[in-house]
């Protein structure tokens, strides 16, 4: 008898005590800015051409929709610079993609690098688990980048010997005929990068509390792009994939 008055009052300490907790929470907003370092990869499914990834920076604003003590809706308008490279090396020239006859003593050299600065817009679920002062974030969503601008940098060559190139018609090259051909790229650039980028993310966030409605934030996350990064269909297929490490500071709205 005595056991099972026990496993009463237990109980109803129990509920009593969720319910407590379940009524000083309060759905609130929280509202912030971050910002940090961005480092790029580039994913390439055509073979021949090299790629190198760069680096970049990305800074904005964030608001955040708690649903629950553990559940939060969270939203980021951001603006990223994001940086790569790419070039290509060929020793020997066809005059038309079909041709037998090679010059094996022409060649085509390319080496670009390009920046690009982008809108972004991610939209995540974040799940939080907090003890005192202290918490983690764990977030997952996707997002959609909107170009901005592009800038490009580098160069193509082309050789063409007059000995490797004496079979060559030049009906199908848009050149005069034998020599050394180079253009020199530095500046912005249009119609190259492609309009939008848009993927997955995801990433891990720990938190410090300054008081009640303000907190130190220091966040690290993946962006998986799954758009071309070239808006010319013809061009290689390259996506990018994206590490951010950021520094923020939130602050809840409200009482």
């Amino acid at each position: 008898m005595r056991n099972a008055l026990t496993i009463i009052l237990l109980s109803l300490l129990l509920q009593v005590s969720l319910q407590a907790q379940v009524t000083t929470f309060r759905r609130s907003w929280i509202v912030g800015m971050a910002a940090g370092p961005l480092f790029n990869q580039v994913q390439q499914t055509t073979p021949g051409y090299n790629y190198t990834g760069g680096n970049g920076y990305q800074l904005g604003a964030v608001a955040e929709y708690r649903l629950s003590p553990g559940l939060s809706l969270r939203g980021e308008l951001n603006l990223e610079q994001r940086s790569f490279g790419t070039s290509y090396y060929s020793q020997g020239v066809r005059e038309i993609d079909t041709s037998s006859y090679i010059c094996w003593d022409c060649y085509y050299d390319m080496s670009l690098s390009y920046v690009s600065q982008y809108l972004s817009v991610p939209v995540y679920l974040q799940f939080t688990q907090s003890s005192g002062k202290l918490g983690v974030n764990f977030r997952v969503g996707a997002f959609y980048s909107l170009l901005m601008s592009a800038s490009r940098q580098g160069h193509e060559e082309l050789y063409l010997d007059a000995e490797g190139t004496k079979n060559f018609s030049f009906e199908f090259i848009d050149f005069d005929g034998p020599g050394l051909y180079r253009d020199n790229y530095s500046g912005a650039v249009y119609d190259v990068i492609n309009t939008y980028d848009a993927g997955f993310s995801f990433g891990l966030a720990g938190w410090y509390a300054l008081n009640k409605k303000t907190s130190l934030q220091l966040d690290f996350f993946v962006k998986v792009g799954l758009a071309n990064v070239f808006e010319n269909p013809t061009m290689p297929e390259v996506t990018q994939r994206s590490y951010s490490i950021r520094l923020g500071v939130q602050r809840q709205l409200g009482e």
